[in-house]
């Protein structure tokens, strides 16, 4: 799984790094097609779920070669319909099931099928992005309350959430409000780390 997981870092979508990945891994060019082609069937891409294990990219990858197909699973369609409710993710869910089912799967690869389902059902559309070429931004939908650990204080502040649309790679801060002055410095805050400004600002609306 190790190799895999190489060949997805590296793997740029181009005939020609599809070449050097096998140099790199010393693995035949019909075992890079071939892994590749099973990681666009799950809908899987780098950077991969987060926590995501070994024994669930592969059961992800050939879905009938392992064990793991026999733990309990959510009900999908259940999910979908509790995602559509303010302020529920799939974390949240998840970690609701695994209350009562201690067993089961691991939040990245439970994020992972449930992409996949939602691939196969056409619930969202598929979108290419350029590396670095927008950055997705907004305030969270619902306040959050932040408590100071030395006197207890808690404050509400709202979240601004920034996404690179090529890698998903996410910025997080809390502001105390969603005024024009909050929302500019928030996103100069974001672009220094970063290090880099994208070609262009996409506000979620």
């Amino acid at each position: 799984m190790q190799d895999i997981r190489t060949l997805l870092r590296h793997y740029d979508g181009e005939q020609s790094s599809k070449r050097e990945v096998a140099r790199l891994l010393q693995l035949s060019p019909g075992t890079v097609r071939n892994y590749l082609r099973r990681a666009e069937a799950a809908g899987l891409s780098w950077p991969l779920p987060e926590r995501l294990t070994d024994e669930e990219l592969e059961a992800l990858l050939f879905p009938h070669s392992g064990p793991i197909s026999c733990r309990p699973q959510p009900d999908r369609n259940q999910v979908h319909q509790q995602l559509s409710r303010k302020g529920m993710t799939l974390e949240r869910i998840l970690f609701d099931w695994i209350q009562e089912y201690p067993n089961g799967y691991s939040y990245g690869y439970f994020c992972a099928c449930y992409k996949k389902r939602c691939r196969a059902q056409k619930i969202t559309m598929r979108i290419h992005h350029k590396a670095g070429e927008r950055l997705y931004v907004d305030f969270a939908g619902k306040r959050m309350e932040v408590m100071d650990p030395s006197t207890g204080q808690v404050t509400k502040v709202q979240i601004f959430v920034a996404a690179m649309g090529g890698s998903n790679y996410t910025y997080v801060e809390a502001v105390p409000d969603q005024t024009l002055r909050s929302w500019i410095e928030a996103h100069v805050r974001c672009l220094t780390f970063l290090g880099a400004g994208p070609a262009s600002l996409s506000a979620i609306t």
